[in-house]
């Protein structure tokens, strides 16, 4: 049962945790993490590793031999998604597509 009279919900408190994040509890339990003071980041150049196609043999196993794009990832060592993606090319290119 309720009674008559309705207590307010406490305010938030702020406090800083171990990691000098300030946090503030507030209503219903929540935890709420913001971080605070100095941020450090670094930055990394990554080279991406890029597969060149032989277009020519792609074309040959794709239009003349009518393999699938399963079987020709597998021959060629490339995967199915990179075989996928160059046969619709090859295909809007001449215009197949």
């Amino acid at each position: 049962m309720l009674s008559a009279e309705t207590k307010k919900p406490p305010e938030g408190r702020l406090f800083f945790d171990r990691a000098n994040f300030l946090v503030k509890i507030g209503r219903g339990c929540a935890k709420l993490v913001e971080p605070v003071g100095l941020v450090v980041s670094r930055t990394y150049e990554v080279a991406w590793k890029k597969q060149t196609l032989d277009m020519a043999e792609l074309a040959r196993l794709r239009f003349e031999e009518g393999l699938g794009s399963r079987k020709i990832s597998v021959l060629m060592g490339i995967p199915r998604t990179t075989a996928i993606t160059a046969v619709h090319r090859l295909e809007k290119q001449h215009g197949l597509r």
